[in-house]
């Protein structure tokens, strides 16, 4: 079809490992909300878990669209991903190692791909 771009594979699996990644962060602060332990601190967490849940599936939603939005958020919440896994790597380096290839892949294909959120000519 005329004027309508197509999504380069790579970032189609950057859009679609984002809103896993996200769903998957949405379960773990619904975890925290139902372990039964009434602590702010736990609170505070459950809230970040989830926020940070949403933003990756928003960002998910926008890179799959093409928005140079998502692009944006797709690296902000990737880098942070990536940021968390190195800080596991001493701790839980299989989980560590999942992470930091899944959001690794992410970043690499939002930064090669930059032409596909640029606006159709």
């Amino acid at each position: 079809m005329a004027g309508q771009q197509r999504r380069p594979g790579p970032v189609s699996g950057a859009g679609w490992a984002l809103v896993v990644i996200g769903a998957l962060t949405v379960l773990a602060g619904l975890f925290l909300s139902s372990i039964g332990i009434d602590s702010s601190t736990v609170v505070v967490a459950m809230i970040l878990v989830l926020t940070i849940g949403a933003g990756n599936i928003l960002a998910g939603v926008l890179v799959l669209r093409l928005r140079p939005l998502g692009r944006t958020l797709g690296f902000v919440f990737a880098g942070l991903g990536f940021v968390g896994g190195l800080a596991q790597l001493s701790g839980r380096p299989g989980s560590a190692i999942i992470t930091l290839m899944a959001d690794g892949f992410i970043l690499w294909a939002l930064a090669t791909n930059r032409e596909a959120f640029l606006p159709q000519r």
